[in-house]
């Protein structure tokens, strides 16, 4: 790294950290394909943030069209759009037809979480009517969960530790290309881990470095320069972090070896959309 730049800022990870996106960003391509990039923002018409969408009195369609519409957005978003998925109210007790299904008995035993399916197996996201009010609620908590369902798609990562899984469950959203998105909701995203007790408040500011991290690591590994990130996606850049893009490439830039192995990786990875099969198999048992 520039001894000057070395000056001017201290890295944002310390190595072992930094190893450990690397090779989670590593699994999840052998594992999917090349990550996902953000989908680029429309310059003919205005674009709205997942971070502002909230649900107002003033629009014309009902609660649960507005819900629906903006789900299949942030489907299509994630590049989910090959799976089967539907989106409905949480349930507030036992429902025919709808399953929770915990990470710990159909994924990993140590694992936090859960999900639903459908009496198919096909995984259902929920919400709740309180979050379509407030700004970036919905949005959050749909990112979490298709996050949550590509990961209980996949083999366990051998390294995996409980400790890290909010950690785990970032970087997945990440690779679903919503590394921006979440940026935008930064203490939104870190308010629910704590809160959920997956992240403790003295590590919240190392997280949020660590969600920088990653999503200029998964555009550099698709060979994306700081000009082209900054160019192509400006209305999603908060201003803090469109300054610390560059200092991130050159952190980067000093994992010369692992990029060129992350990059030589991704490059040989068409985008796989398969993982649903092994989802339904794990949720119906067969």
């Amino acid at each position: 790294m520039p001894i000057l730049r070395v000056l001017k800022m201290r890295p944002a990870l310390d190595q072992n950290t930094a190893n450990w996106h690397f090779g989670q960003l590593a699994w999840m391509t052998n594992t999917f394909g090349s990550p996902y990039l953000p989908r680029v923002p429309s310059v003919l018409q205005r674009y709205e943030q997942l971070s502002e969408t909230a649900y107002s009195a003033e629009d014309t369609r009902s609660p649960e069209d507005w819900a629906q519409d903006l789900f299949g957005r942030i489907v299509n978003e994630c590049h989910m759009e090959d799976w089967t998925l539907s989106c409905r109210v949480r349930p507030t007790e036992p429902e025919d037809g709808l399953h929770m299904l915990l990470l710990a008995r159909t994924w990993e035993r140590t694992a936090p979480g859960a999900y639903f399916v459908d009496i198919l197996g096909n995984p259902v996201v929920v919400y709740d009517e309180a979050d379509l009010d407030v700004p970036g609620a919905f949005a959050m908590s749909v990112i979490l969960q298709l996050a949550t369902l590509r990961l209980a798609s996949a083999p366990v990562p051998e390294d995996y530790d409980v400790d890290n899984h909010a950690r785990l469950l970032v970087e997945m959203a990440v690779y679903n290309a919503q590394g921006l998105e979440l940026l935008a909701m930064a203490d939104m995203l870190a308010d629910y881990f704590v809160q959920m007790g997956f992240l403790p408040q003295r590590e919240v500011s190392r997280f949020l470095s660590e969600l920088e991290f990653a999503t200029i690591l998964g555009m550099r590994t698709r060979n994306l320069a700081p000009e082209q990130i900054v160019a192509t996606y400006g209305p999603l850049l908060t201003r803090t972090f469109r300054k610390r893009i560059w200092n991130l490439v050159e952190e980067l830039n000093s994992y010369g070896p692992e990029m060129k192995l992350m990059q030589r990786l991704a490059s040989g990875k068409d985008c796989a959309e398969h993982a649903q099969v092994s989802l339904r198999m794990a949720a119906t048992g067969s």
